[in-house]
């Protein structure tokens, strides 16, 4: 379905609160739906909140965008983080780069902390830390750290000047107090 077409379909079938980032149902799409008007739109799906119209999920922020804007973007940010904030306001327009550079430290990350991992030598063991961040042009090495929160410290450094807006610190994620 082209956007144009799901525009008008969500703005006949949907009502999109900006200031809440509630969607709800104001028309059934067709009398087998089991839908019902007045009712908040979607189901959570890995934390994302999607919608199913005309037998296609969707995920409810980009409805949210979509309604709100009038387009659909190839990515969108939810500048916050937090995956079913989609009220305007938390919402933004991004390349897939820009939106995996604000995700979190993932699950298999030993050290507890965002672009930080504990150097690794074969011959002897060390306790310093390493930091790497991603870029435009690939990954830049930002040094070698005595302790993983000086390293936290750099990455955040780094981040702000790589990713600008986009960036995602460990202190704006609660890892470290100081930056």
């Amino acid at each position: 379905m082209k956007d144009d077409d799901l525009l008008k379909l969500c703005n006949r079938c949907l009502d999109y609160n900006h200031q809440t980032g509630i969607i709800t149902w104001v028309e059934m799409i067709s009398k087998f739906s089991n839908k019902l008007v007045g009712q908040e739109a979607g189901c959570y799906t890995r934390g994302y909140k999607t919608l199913r119209i005309n037998g296609i999920n969707h995920l409810a922020h980009r409805i949210a965008f979509l309604m709100h804007h009038g387009f659909m973007p190839l990515s969108i940010d939810h500048i916050n983080g937090i995956k079913d904030d989609n009220r305007s306001v938390n919402l933004r327009e991004c390349t897939i780069k820009e939106n995996n550079r604000n995700c979190g430290v993932r699950e298999n990350n030993s050290t507890g902390y965002k672009g930080v991992h504990k150097l690794s030598n074969k011959r002897l063991t060390t306790d310093k830390w390493v930091v790497m961040i991603g870029s435009d042009d690939g990954p830049k090495y930002k040094g070698i750290f005595t302790t993983p929160e000086l390293a936290a410290q750099a990455y955040d450094k780094a981040a702000l000047e790589y990713h600008g807006e986009f960036a995602l610190t460990n202190k704006s994620m609660g890892l470290i107090n100081e930056l």
